[in-house]
C-alpha cells in the first residue's frame, strides 16, 4: 500500500476538526425497514456516535505521536478496514432487528473514517477496495 506523505500537521487538524462534533450520518436505505423498528434509530446513531469518538481519540494520539505521521496514518487505516469488516461480519450475523442497526452504524462511521484517512494519506485503493455498508 503506497501512502503519500502527510505534509503537514494542518492536515490532520482539518480532519479532527471534522470529526470533533457529532455527525449525522443516514441510515442506509436498503435498511428503512429495520429502522423503523422502534429502538432502531437510537441505536443506529449510538453507533454511529461511539465510533466518531473513538476515531477522533486515534486522530489525536496520532497527532501526538513520535512516529512519522504517514506511518501513524497507515496503522490507523490498516486497523479501521479490519474493524469495519468485522462489525459488517457482525451485523450480518447478529438476529436482533433493530438493535443491531449500532453494530451497521459503527462500521459505517469506520468506513467513512478509513475514506477519510485514505484521502489523507493518500492512499491507491481506489479501486473500491475502502468498504461502504
Amino acid at each position: 500500500m503506497a501512502l503519500r506523505l502527510v505534509h503537514s500537521q494542518s492536515e490532520l487538524d482539518v480532519l479532527i476538526g471534522r470529526y470533533a462534533s457529532p455527525m449525522e450520518v443516514p441510515i442506509p436505505e436498503a435498511h428503512a425497514a429495520e429502522a423503523a423498528l422502534p429502538g432502531a434509530e437510537a441505536a443506529w446513531r449510538a453507533g454511529v456516535e461511539t465510533e466518531r469518538e473513538r476515531a477522533l481519540l486515534a486522530l489525536r494520539e496520532a497527532a501526538g505521536a513520535d512516529r512519522p505521521m504517514d506511518v501513524a496514518i497507515r496503522i490507523l487505516l490498516e486497523g479501521a478496514l479490519d474493524e469495519a469488516s468485522d462489525l459488517a461480519a457482525r451485523f450480518r450475523a447478529s438476529s436482533l432487528r433493530g438493535l443491531r442497526l449500532s453494530l451497521l452504524g459503527r462500521a459505517e462511521m469506520i468506513s467513512r473514517f478509513a475514506r477519510d484517512l485514505a484521502e489523507l494519506g493518500g492512499d491507491v485503493r481506489s479501486s473500491g477496495v475502502l468498504p461502504r455498508f
